[in-house]
């Protein structure tokens, strides 16, 4: 009723996480490919791997999915595109006009799998809404959670969207108790409060902002973000960044296991919060030295 789709249109799993791996259990096997952007959300690794299948990763210029750079990444054997928009970790957004020529140039072979786990947090209208690509007959599956802006993420509850035909092979790899009641009713009740997610969605783009301007005014390149994120390059050994916000208590994330020695992702939270980590940051960034270029 929420999307005016039927029930035949939907599968939920334990966050969004369960849904991907059933994705590459379904659609892929040994020797077949799955595309997505470098630095990747980890799944879209782990889960061809598991599959014996290869991930082909693209270059992300400035932290950007470059949907020209899949298209020319595509052979016969690729099965899977997984597009994460708004993308984690970087926190950017693929725009309407650049998913059209993606979604227009596909051979039919292809699966695109549009992870929007932020999705309740953009507010763009160049914002391309899966659901609608799904509603024109196009050949997605998209996954949204109730663990980000829902706030529901201990209840491990995600849901994936796709035509009925799709739908049924991931039921067909799926476990059969990983949705607890709990985390049912718990879902429903979240998704009749939208009042919540407007309220968070508010603060959510405060924080952006707040963080955003702390980082101009060091001069500092970050990733444009449609998320409750920010990627930024710090200048620095970000072991030592984050092992400096670490000793203050703030937590953050390194961006050593993406492959990005010099960036740490940083997420929002309550103003006071927010507030904490730009200070603390200001007083780190002056006690951690600079890499040379």
């Amino acid at each position: 009723e929420f999307y005016g789709l039927t029930p035949a249109n939907i599968v939920c799993g334990a966050g969004s996480d369960e849904l991907l791996h059933m994705l590459c259990l379904a659609f892929l096997a040994p020797g077949s490919e799955a595309i997505s952007g470098e630095p990747p959300f980890m799944q879209y690794v782990f889960g061809p791997q598991l599959m014996g299948a290869k991930p082909v990763l693209t270059p992300m210029p400035r932290l950007n999915q470059d949907v020209d750079l899949m298209l020319a990444a595509v052979t016969d054997k690729t099965r899977l595109v997984f597009i994460a928009n708004p993308h984690n970790p970087c926190g950017t957004m693929v725009k309407k006009q650049d998913m059209d020529r993606l979604l227009d140039n596909l051979p039919d072979h292809v699966l695109v799998v549009l992870d929007e786990a932020y999705y309740e947090y953009v507010d763009s209208s160049d914002y391309p809404d899966g659901v609608e690509y799904l509603k024109q007959g196009r050949n997605v599956v998209v996954t949204r959670t109730f663990s980000k802006a829902y706030g529901l993420a201990g209840q491990r509850i995600g849901y994936a969207m796709a035509d009925p035909e799709l739908i049924g092979y991931l039921w067909q790899v799926k476990e059969p108790f990983s949705v607890t009641r709990q985390s049912q009713v718990a879902a429903l009740a979240a998704l009749g409060d939208q009042g919540h997610v407007a309220k968070g969605r508010k603060l959510n783009r405060e924080g952006i902002e707040l963080f955003c301007n702390c980082f101009d005014e060091l001069g500092l390149f970050y990733g444009e973000s449609y998320a409750n994120l920010v990627l930024v390059d710090t200048k620095r050994d970000c072991k030592l960044v984050y092992n400096e916000l670490l000793k203050r208590g703030v937590i953050v994330r390194s961006g050593e296991p993406f492959g990005l020695s010099t960036y740490i992702r940083v997420s929002t939270g309550l103003p006071e919060q927010n507030q904490r980590f730009v200070d603390t940051f200001r007083e780190v960034f002056a006690l951690v030295p600079p890499l040379e270029d």
